[in-house]
């Protein structure tokens, strides 16, 4: 189940909403005025958050949200592996936030610290263009990431 013993109210916060518009099978998401996306890590109290818990997912969503989602994103990450928490991070890239390239950029120096990447087959066609500076060549192969999965 979802544990709410943690869940932090914002005054004035919005939930992120989806609209799909007649004629247009594509969905709107409104994200950038969200709650989430004025997230400040301060916010969080991620030692209550993971005690008692083996496994902490991420999206790559929250750091393309703004600067405090990003820091707050980069907190869970340190916090999980300061408290011995495995980490399943699914890219999930939306092009509508920023490109594959600076998500990627956010995700490659944090990845000593992800048990499970989860990649869409679109994410994973596009890491593979990537030159190997930036990570794109050799990831099936690297010691750094034990479980890879495609979804």
């Amino acid at each position: 189940g979802v544990e709410m013993r943690c869940f932090v109210r914002s005054e004035g916060g919005e939930i992120g909403t989806m609209h799909v518009f007649p004629g247009n099978p594509a969905p709107h998401y409104q994200r950038l005025q969200s709650a989430f996306a004025h997230l400040e890590p301060a916010t969080l109290d991620w030692g209550a958050a993971l005690a008692g818990h083996a496994w902490l997912h991420l999206t790559g969503i929250t750091p393309l949200l703004g600067a405090g989602p990003l820091r707050a994103w980069r907190d869970a990450l340190a916090q999980a592996h300061a408290h011995g928490v495995s980490v399943a991070l699914d890219v999930n890239h939306r092009p509508a936030l920023g490109t594959f390239t600076h998500l990627w950029s956010l995700i490659r120096p944090e990845l000593p610290r992800v048990r499970c990447l989860v990649l869409s087959e679109s994410a994973l066609e596009q890491l593979a263009t990537l030159p190997t500076e930036q990570g794109g060549a050799g990831l099936a192969s690297s010691p750094q990431l034990p479980h890879p999965a495609t979804s």
